[in-house]
């Protein structure tokens, strides 16, 4: 890869940073569950320049919009000082006409994840309106969302989730029987930082005569069994005569699987229809059982190139990759890729394999921070009319810099990198099911499938064993969407 490349990718990644969890267009998938599908970030913006705010003219009187969250959450939603540089002035800018437009000033309310739901349980159950809306880790806010702690965004004055400004593959996946409690838009870019992809060393693969995965990509082929055969076929001892993560190796990850099966098309919860509450489960799928099958040949067939530890760290993967002793690793794009251009690896980035040539696309797992409105809010409409036109001036300002400045400058000069980017994040998916990992003791199948599976292929007994929990986490989440 070339410098060039390298600092187009650069800009790249800061563009992301600034976009958010950007939808333009989305759909049910097939199967009609709860993963939702991205956007085409190729689409022109140009078309949409002349989309109007129909709110209200109104003057808060220069009070302060209070938004509570951990210190580097708040830093992807809010900045009020200029450093010439893409990202935070965009966001300055989208701020700043919120600002100006209702005369309000934004005022941080900084917390500790591990403190959250005792905080939010502190204000709702002393009806204290001590803030406007929160932007919190996403489990621990659909957990809470479960005790009726927080507004529906469609009863919110002002607010509409149909809106262009609004991504609607989160409007869609996070909304069950049409309401949402918890939400994502184009007021963070935190979801382009979690989106999983495929990285590659392109030196390492040329070293082993090796193909280049971008061909596979195009061809529709690049499945788990091209990448199980490339990666098993890579590897060189350092010299010790022991096989370990101080070698040359062809696959290594060591960290927790989130977004894997979003990113292979499997959804443990699937929803009955927009305007339902019922949920179905996933453990009579096929789909589940081919998947665990074709992982554990790919990590437990004894080759001394792969290895995975699910209760690892993603540092042990990340410093082999950026040491050049790794041939693959899938990582979150935000994560990797900066740590891989500062230590000037050269490599590449392709979407998620297909389970098989039978999946009909690639998919990008991701997850992302949600904001949620607390029943505590006083004036109604004046929040919905501060959240909606955030998300307005974010699809006003932040976008058009990142497709005009970085999206199109990548597609001219960099068309490799800006083609893999535009499959990953044409077909990003979140998780219904995963927001709901916590209950029951952090047993949710959406997480744990793979972790608790897949070294000892045991589905059909993992299903049996988590079935009822599963089942009783499913009624208590249709209980709470049937209320009227």
């Amino acid at each position: 890869m070339t410098n060039i490349c390298k600092k187009l990718l650069c800009l790249i990644l800061a563009g992301m940073m600034l976009l958010g969890t950007v939808s333009c267009a989305s759909s049910e998938d097939e199967n009609g569950d709860g993963a939702q599908e991205g956007t085409n970030l190729s689409t022109e913006t140009e078309g949409e320049t002349d989309l109007k705010l129909d709110l209200p003219e109104k003057d808060f009187g220069g009070s302060s919009f209070r938004i509570m969250g951990n210190k580097t959450a708040l830093e992807h939603v809010t900045a009020d000082k200029t450093k010439g540089e893409e990202v935070n002035d965009a966001l300055v800018e989208s701020n700043m006409w919120v600002s100006n437009k209702y005369n309000v000033k934004f005022e941080q309310i900084q917390i500790d994840d591990e403190l959250d739901a005792n905080i939010v349980r502190a204000y709702i159950m002393a009806g204290d309106d001590e803030y406007d809306v929160a932007y919190l880790h996403d489990c621990n806010s659909a957990n809470m969302s479960l005790k009726g702690w927080f507004l529906n965004v469609y009863d919110m004055p002002y607010m509409d989730p149909s809106n262009p400004w609004w991504p609607q593959f989160t409007v869609e996946s996070l909304s069950l029987n049409g309401k949402l409690y918890h939400y994502s838009n184009y007021t963070s870019y935190q979801a382009m930082e979690w989106t999983w992809g495929v990285f590659f060393n392109q030196e390492i693969l040329k070293d082993f005569n090796q193909p280049n995965p971008y061909d596979y990509v195009r061809e529709g082929t690049w499945t788990l069994d091209t990448l199980t055969k490339m990666s098993t076929d890579i590897y060189s001892d350092n010299g010790d005569g022991m096989a370990d993560t101080n070698d040359l190796m062809g696959f290594v990850f060591t960290q927790t699987p989130y977004g894997w099966l979003e990113s292979f098309g499997i959804e443990m919860y699937k929803k009955a229809g927009p305007n339902s509450a019922e949920l179905s489960l996933s453990t009579d799928d096929e789909i589940c059982y081919t998947l665990i099958d074709k992982l554990h040949t790919w990590f437990y067939s004894g080759s001394d190139a792969v290895f995975v530890d699910f209760y690892g760290t993603d540092s042990v993967g990340n410093s082999m990759f950026t040491d050049k002793r790794l041939a693959f690793t899938t990582e979150r794009i935000g994560k990797l890729a900066p740590l891989a251009m500062e230590a000037d690896v050269e490599y590449g980035i392709v979407p998620m394999p297909k389970i098989d040539a039978s999946q009909s696309d690639y998919r990008a797992g991701c997850h992302d921070r949600f904001f949620t409105i607390p029943t505590t809010v006083q004036d109604k409409e004046r929040v919905g009319i501060i959240l909606e036109a955030m998300s307005y001036a974010g699809h006003k300002f932040i976008l058009p810099a990142y497709c005009e400045k970085t999206l199109k400058t990548r597609l001219a000069t960099d068309p490799d990198c800006g083609e893999m980017l535009n499959m990953i994040f044409e077909k990003q998916v979140i998780s219904f099911a995963y927001l709901f990992n916590q209950q029951e003791n952090n047993t949710g199948l959406q997480l744990n499938l793979i972790i608790k599976t897949v070294e000892d292929k045991n589905v059909a007994s993992f299903f049996k064993t988590q079935k009822k929990i599963a089942e009783k986490v499913q009624r208590t989440i249709t209980r709470f969407y049937e209320k009227e």
